[in-house]
This record gives C-alpha cells, structure tokens and sequence, in this order.
C-alpha cells in the first residue's frame, strides 16, 4: 500500500511542477510579444518625431 501512496504523491508533485513550467513559458512568450509591440511603437514615434522636426525646420527656413 506505501508505494501506492507515494507514486500518488508523486504524481501530484509533478503535475504541480508541470504546471508552473507551463505558466512560466506562457507568461514569459506574452512579455515577449509586449516587449515587440512596445519596440514597434517605439519606433513609430521616433519617425513620427523626425517628420514632425523636418516639418518645423523646413518651416522656420521658408
């Protein structure tokens, strides 16, 4: 009956263990993608800027 017991407890300890790794790898491929969009953005507005100072300075020019 002992051995039982422990392939039961062992069973649940790994499952509990499976579910952290798999949690981990999830949140970890979301703060992935949010790291990306953020840096698309990032982007997006330093562009953004540059057309907007060539605009200004094209205009003080004039």
């Amino acid at each position: 009956m002992t051995p039982i017991i422990y392939a039961i407890v062992a069973l649940v300890v790994g499952l509990a263990i499976g579910y952290f790794i798999a949690k981990s790898i999830v949140e970890k491929g979301k703060a992935s993608q949010l790291i990306a969009d953020a840096q698309k953005e990032a982007k997006s507005l330093i562009k953004e800027a540059q057309v907007e100072g060539e605009k200004i300075k094209n205009e003080k020019n004039v």
